[in-house]
């Protein structure tokens, strides 16, 4: 009968003896200042443009890090959205025929709701 606990000792001292040298060739130890200036992706990809002209034309395929995802605006909306279809869900689940909201006519009021606000709220706060 063979010894497995030698054999799973084994496995591990390689195991560790690579991951040691793993660490010691690290890439992220050269640092080369001719790198530090170019960008951190490379977000220009010409092959993941949409075929379709009107797509291309209005949206880009670059990424703009600059602009923030997670405002005061979007999280005001999504916490009322929530509370309102929370809300009437829960209002009309007791009914024989329940009032159905559509996620897509949602998305569409959130919208129009980002833009009205964008409109009365000032650039900054």
């Amino acid at each position: 009968m063979i010894n497995n606990h030698d054999e799973y000792k084994n496995i591990d001292d390689t195991l560790s003896k690579s991951i040691e040298l793993n660490n010691l060739n690290s890439t992220f130890d050269d640092h080369d200042e001719s790198n530090s200036t170019r960008p951190l992706l490379n977000n220009s990809n010409d092959d993941e443009q949409s075929p379709y002209e009107e797509v291309a034309v209005n949206i880009s395929n670059k990424d703009d890090p600059t602009m923030l995802c997670l405002t005061f605006r979007s999280v005001f909306i999504g916490i009322l959205l929530t509370c309102l279809m929370s809300f009437t869900a829960q209002f009309f689940a007791y009914r024989t025929s329940p009032l159905d909201i559509n996620i897509g006519l949602i998305i569409l009021l959130g919208y129009m709701l980002g833009e009205f606000i964008s409109k009365i709220l000032p650039e900054k706060l």
